[in-house]
């Protein structure tokens, strides 16, 4: 992955970990069905507030924000009857679509 997309990546168990750009860390865990997410260990209170007031919106696009362990986390699900290609598509969106809504959450 380092090659390929710039990134480092570690496996463990179940789980891929990765940094973003921005160095948010980035989580894929294969359970049942394919969990992703991005946590947001930069966001203060004030972002916190801000994404958990968007999740009625981000609900409709198959997102949701959530707060673990005192950081903000971005989510998103695609159920297990999708198929590789949906779920890599999937991955390659949430990446990017993640990205605009950190910008909107946390202004720089």
């Amino acid at each position: 992955m380092r090659e390929r997309w710039e990134i480092d990546a570690t496996l463990r168990r179940e789980m891929v970990f990765f940094e973003a750009r921005d160095l948010d860390t980035c989580v894929i865990r294969q359970t049942v069905g394919t969990h992703i997410e991005r946590r947001m260990a930069d966001a203060g209170e004030d972002a916190a507030a801000r994404a958990l007031a968007m999740n009625l919106s981000l609900c409709r696009q198959g997102f949701a924000f959530g707060v673990r362990r005192g950081v903000l986390v971005l989510h998103r699900y695609v159920a297990p009857w999708e198929s590789f290609e949906a779920c890599m598509t999937a991955v390659r969106d949430f990446l990017v679509v993640s990205e605009r809504i950190k910008r909107a959450v946390i202004p720089s």
